[in-house]
């Protein structure tokens, strides 16, 4: 058994891993998550945002977000993200929120 478990994580040392990185789209760009210098962070912040794509069999995408953080002192803060997605066709079309983080 420790043979097997030892060639195990031997043959895991020298192949690549492949992972998907974030568990759901938008998650990973929480204002949160991301590393800022907390000396120019304001107590409450707003972020708007808006993305326009074209995928495959000319499907157009619009997406958008609202954010809000609110910091109530040097080590805590608390904020929200709403997501919104629009996809379209030309004889197809599909729209509404999605995760609120």
């Amino acid at each position: 058994m420790k043979i097997a478990l030892l060639l195990a994580i031997l043959l895991s040392l020298n192949s690549d891993l492949l992972a998907q990185g974030c568990s759901d789209a938008g998650f990973c760009t929480v204002h949160g998550l991301n590393a800022d210098n907390t000396g120019t962070l304001l107590e409450n912040n707003v972020r708007v945002g808006i993305n326009n794509g074209k995928g495959d069999n000319e499907i157009n995408i619009w997406s958008t977000f609202l954010e809000y953080d609110r910091k109530f002192s040097k080590n805590f803060s608390l904020g929200v993200k709403i997501n919104y997605i629009s996809e379209s066709t030309p004889s197809l079309s599909n729209s509404g929120a999605s995760d609120i983080f």
